[in-house]
């Protein structure tokens, strides 16, 4: 809301275009107090004020819709109840849905992002995972991002991201983006009690949603997998463990981020985009290394 405190003692008008560069943007704010942002016809279209400032300049790489608004995702299930769910959730103005399911390729996610396409066909939707068996993970991801690729659809790389280096691996064979659950389960901000564990290391307990400590805990772990309390027999998808603690996702994820960057200039690239020209074209190829070979590239005959 604007009232008239905000430029009955302004002597000149204080505004900036859509376009206007963050920094001169910046330098303006800072003398007046409040930033009016005006479009081509010099229609108000947003008003900055100090919290604004402050948020962009600690969070820069923050996600934002057109409308500066952050971007928000929520998940759903694939049971009929979810529809109610869906609608309530794109009037509320939600960016995208994720259809959490273990597997993809099931008929209760096909109809359900059937359903969501038809409906809401503008809607992003994140569904999977693509399923298959004894499939190895790297050839997994080429495979299928090179069909989707096809399609102009983004993939996601799921399972066994484990550091800097598989994230680069995988978005090399294709991959968008990476989903990482245990390598953050370790972090301050996840859910999970710390404890010392053998030789004084602070670790976190980990469980994934296919376990059977998350389907005893939480009904929709056990929604996920299609498993009631009934069930006298349930079997574990997933694994329950520790996490060494890896604290703060505000320091780790910028480490992931920069340790990425050096993958990439070890490749030679400039953005994630080129990285996938390049392996498309053959000017960035892989090959088949044997066990000994990985050893002596990596760190080795040290003692610690």
């Amino acid at each position: 809301m604007i009232t008239s405190r905000d430029f009955d003692f302004i002597d000149v008008d204080v505004e900036v275009q859509k376009r206007t560069p963050i920094t001169d943007a910046n330098f303006i704010f800072f003398f007046s107090g409040k930033l009016p942002i005006v479009n081509d016809k010099g229609e108000l279209i947003a008003l900055l004020c100090r919290s604004d400032l402050l948020k962009a300049r600690d969070y820069p790489m923050a996600s934002y819709d057109s409308k500066g608004q952050l971007l928000c995702g929520a998940a759903i299930n694939t049971r009929e109840t979810s529809k109610t769910a869906l609608q309530l959730l794109v009037e509320a103005g939600v960016d995208v849905i994720v259809i959490d399911s273990s597997n993809g390729s099931s008929t209760y996610q096909i109809e359900m992002l059937k359903y969501i396409k038809k409906t809401y066909p503008t809607l992003d939707v994140i569904a999977g995972n693509v399923m298959a068996v004894g499939r190895a993970q790297g050839s997994a991801v080429y495979a299928v991002s090179s069909y989707a690729r096809s399609r102009g659809v983004p993939v996601l790389a799921d399972g066994g991201i484990r550091d800097v280096g598989y994230i680069t691996k995988a978005v090399a064979l294709g991959a968008n983006a990476v989903m990482m659950g245990g390598l953050l389960a370790g972090t301050t901000e996840a859910p999970g009690e710390y404890f010392w564990g053998p030789g004084g290391v602070r670790v976190k307990n980990y469980r994934g949603m296919g376990s059977l400590d998350a389907m005893e805990a939480h009904a929709s772990s056990q929604d996920r997998y299609f498993t009631t309390d009934s069930d006298q027999i349930k079997v574990s998808q997933g694994v329950s463990a520790t996490m060494k603690d890896r604290g703060s996702c505000h320091k780790f994820l910028p480490y992931l981020v920069r340790g990425v960057q050096h993958g990439f200039q070890d490749i030679g690239v400039r953005s994630l985009e080129e990285l996938h020209e390049k392996v498309a074209s053959g000017k960035v190829r892989f090959e088949r290394r044997s066990p000994n070979a990985q050893v002596e590239g990596g760190v080795h005959s040290l003692h610690s």
